[in-house]
Formats: C-alpha cells, sequence, structure tokens
C-alpha cells in the first residue's frame, strides 16, 4: 500500500464525521497546517527533554529520511542566497580546522586521481602566472640531479631533518639558496609578505 500525504484521503474507508474534518482540513489547509505548527511549538516548549529525546530517537531510527530532510530544509533555507552559503562554509572551516584537516585526508584517500590531476592544473596555472619562479626551480633541480650542488640533510635555521626546501632569496640567481625544511620554509615566506 502507497504511503498517504497527510490530505490524502478515500472517503469509503472513514466514517461520516472522520470525511468531514478531513474535508475540512483539506478547505483550510493553510489554518490547519499554521495550527499544527503552533501546537507542535508549544508541546516542544513545554516538554523539551522528552522531544529533544524522541527526535534524537526518530534520527537513529531514520537515517535516510533525516538526511533527506536537512537537504530540503538547506536548499529552501539557502536557495535564493548562495553568498551566504559560502560565507557560512567558510566560518564553519575556520571554526573547525581539525574537521576540515580529516575531511581533507578522507577525500584525498578516495579520490587520488581526481587529487593528481588538480595538482597538475594547479602547477601549470603557477608556471604560467610565475615564469621566473618556474626556471629558478627547473635550474635547482637540474643542478642536484648532476651533482653541481647537493641537498643537505638538515634545515639550515631549526636543524630539523624532514623534507628539506631549497628557498629562492632571489628568482634571478636560481642556484643562490638557503636549505630549509617545510615548516621553515613556509614561515619564510610568511615573514617576507
Amino acid at each position: 500500500m502507497a504511503e498517504r500525504k497527510y490530505f490524502d484521503y478515500d472517503e469509503n474507508e472513514l466514517t461520516p464525521s472522520q470525511a468531514a474534518k478531513k474535508r475540512y482540513k483539506q478547505k483550510h489547509r493553510e489554518k490547519v497546517l499554521e495550527d499544527a505548527r503552533v501546537y507542535a511549538k508549544k508541546r516542544y516548549a513545554e516538554n523539551t527533554e522528552r522531544e529533544k529525546a524522541r527526535h534524537k530517537k526518530w534520527r537513529e531510527d531514520n537515517p535516510e529520511k533525516y538526511k533527506e530532510s536537512c537537504k530540503k530544509s538547506s536548499a529552501k533555507k539557502y536557495k535564493d542566497n548562495p553568498e551566504k552559503v559560502k560565507e557560512r562554509v567558510k566560518q564553519w572551516a575556520k571554526d573547525n580546522p581539525d574537521k576540515v584537516n580529516e575531511y581533507s585526508k578522507q577525500y584525498k584517500k578516495r579520490n587520488p586521481e581526481k587529487v593528481a590531476a588538480q595538482k597538475r592544473k594547479d602547477v601549470a596555472i603557477a608556471r604560467k602566472r610565475y615564469p621566473e619562479k618556474a626556471r629558478a626551480r627547473l635550474l635547482l633541480a637540474e643542478a642536484v640531479r648532476i651533482g653541481h650542488l647537493t641537498r643537505p640533510t638538515t634545515c639550515s635555521l631549526c636543524q630539523s631533518e624532514k623534507r628539506i626546501e631549497g628557498h629562492h632569496p632571489d628568482y634571478d640567481k636560481p642556484l643562490e639558496v638557503v636549505w630549509l625544511c617545510r615548516k621553515c620554509h613556509l614561515a619564510e615566506h610568511k615573514r617576507l609578505k
């Protein structure tokens, strides 16, 4: 049997008084729905804890319906204002950096091809935007490959042995580099900005 909506009914299955109530509900649909909303709010205000528990149990019993309901509610709320959605997402990301990192790691594990394609795209854009940086990096990599320069095993600032990178203070002099760990390299660029 198909699931019925709130206002659908078959008069043959109802008593005359039930049919009259249904006809009234159909005729005054908006008023009935508003009264139902007011009653629900009042009931919720009187028994907050009980209603929260009931709602929580319903969410656990109906995860698909709950997810669909959330999507509809969110779509309705932000349909007319996509900028508000972007602001909300940015604010959430600021407030929850740990969750953002976790979601990012999960996404990278699930979609390695997409991540690699995006990285290639970003590198191509960066090469076009900053050709002097790209040239300096290529020349440095070639110098290290042929043995003209040697990459040290420790950072020149903090003596860390993790991920040593070459920092160019001047991109016009590609073989003059300071060898830094990733953390110190990022801090140096932040300081220079």
